[in-house]
């Protein structure tokens, strides 16, 4: 067969989407069958249903067919190269149809997900991305390191992750002999904690670099329960609402944990729910922490 390219790069559009890919080998032959070669060094071979269902090299052949029209066919050939063994496989137009379409699919899904800050990182998974300059978890440990160490130490970033982390270690430390001096230590860590999150949202980032360890980020929704001891009137109101309701009896008294169950129970009366969700709404939570890298 004649090699077309190596190393060659692909691009979809899909309205306002874009997928880059790069092929190892594409080549074709005398009868006009293309052929998208994928070379592996690994020590396991693909089998024929994994090939069958793999999305990478079918992406590409959907490329292929838009950029060579005179394509009679595609086919996806993987190389085994420890075991002189290759692995074939092909899409029809329907499968690839319905590929693009699942694609999509997906792609809604992470963008909403996205505006519904629903969408943590997969911790154990982080290691092996290739997008640490755009993840909000990883951007500001990116950028920073690649910085020279006269750099390094002067940003502001890491200047603020540093202080509020050595800020919790002191106040740890005095914690068990001195409240007064812990008490101290705490109203300026919220001062370093408010400049942090000043710091966050201007850079879109979720977690500092702060040398050995990361101060993280953590924002999540939930009920904004009210407590007896400094918000008396809500929780009087709360209170007087359920005690009406054959719900009391379970509850008893407003426990987060409990009422929770309350509000999250698919049973309960639509009526009900909305008038405590008027007195209990949800609310953004933001919380820092300390975490090794």
């Amino acid at each position: 067969d004649q090699t077309i390219g190596v190393e060659k790069k692909i691009t979809l559009k899909w309205g306002e989407y874009e997928i880059i890919g790069y092929i190892d080998r594409l080549s074709r032959d005398k009868k006009g069958v293309y052929y998208i070669h994928d070379y592996k060094s690994g020590s396991i071979i693909m089998n024929q249903e994994y090939a069958d269902k793999d999305h990478q090299l079918a992406l590409y052949s959907i490329a292929v067919k838009e950029n060579h029209k005179e394509a009679k066919e595609v086919k996806l050939v993987w190389h085994f190269v420890a075991f002189g063994e290759d692995v074939f496989s092909k899409r029809t137009d329907k499968e690839l149809k319905e590929l693009k379409s699942n694609i999509l699919e997906l792609i809604g899904e992470v963008n909403l997900a996205e505006k519904e800050d629903n969408f943590p990182a997969q911790e154990t998974m982080c290691e092996w991305c290739g997008f640490w300059k755009h993840c909000p978890k990883k951007k500001h440990l990116y950028k920073t390191e690649q910085l020279p160490k006269n750099e390094y130490l002067k940003e502001d970033g890491i200047k603020l992750a540093k202080k509020y982390i050595e800020l919790a270690e002191k106040r740890t430390d005095v914690n068990r002999d001195n409240r007064i001096r812990s008490e101290a230590i705490t109203q300026e860590m919220w001062k370093i904690e408010e400049a942090i999150l000043i710091y966050a949202k201007k850079n879109n980032i979720e977690a500092l670099n702060g040398g050995d360890k990361l101060v993280s980020i953590n924002k999540k929704q939930d009920y904004d329960i009210p407590r007896k001891s400094y918000d008396l009137e809500r929780y009087e109101e709360l209170e007087n609402l359920l005690q009406k309701t054959r719900y009391w009896s379970d509850i008893s008294t407003i426990a987060d944990k409990k009422l929770k169950e309350l509000l999250d129970e698919k049973e309960i009366d639509s009526d009900l729910k909305k008038k405590i969700l008027e007195i209990v709404p949800m609310k953004d939570s933001i919380s820092l922490s300390i975490r090794k890298k």
